[in-house]
Order: C-alpha cells, then sequence, then structure tokens
C-alpha cells in the first residue's frame, strides 16, 4: 500500500474525500517501482492532495494528468 493518500475535491487542499489507486509493481534488479493510477473521473473534482499522512516516506518521480 502506498505511503500516502490522495484526495479529491470542489475546493483548494482537499484532506477529506480519499481516492483509492489501481497499482503496478516493476521489479528491477535492486528494487520496486510502483505507479499508482488515481481516476478522478467520477466526481467533478477540481482539486487534488497528495498527504505523506501514513507511515513511511513518499518519493514522487512524476505527476502525469489526463483531462478528458
Amino acid at each position: 500500500a502506498p505511503g500516502f493518500n490522495l484526495y479529491a475535491g470542489s475546493t483548494a487542499h482537499p484532506v477529506t474525500n480519499a481516492i483509492n489507486a489501481t497499482p503496478t509493481v516493476t521489479t528491477g534488479e535492486k528494487y520496486k517501482e510502483y505507479t499508482y493510477t488515481f481516476d478522478l473521473s467520477s466526481g467533478s473534482y477540481r482539486y487534488f492532495t497528495i498527504a505523506n499522512d501514513k507511515v513511511g516516506a513518499i518519493y514522487v518521480k512524476s505527476v502525469l494528468i489526463t483531462l478528458k
């Protein structure tokens, strides 16, 4: 499980509506790389917050936002 939560909402800096992720794992020679996909299409969200509010560190390599 990720060491963070992603929250989405209609006001800036949402912290109550957690969105579940679809994970994929790539195993390298010395590490594992986790990719989490969050689908926010179920609501009319304008804002999101990535909160490091669980045990562990968070290292973000990139964030890709696709608008449809």
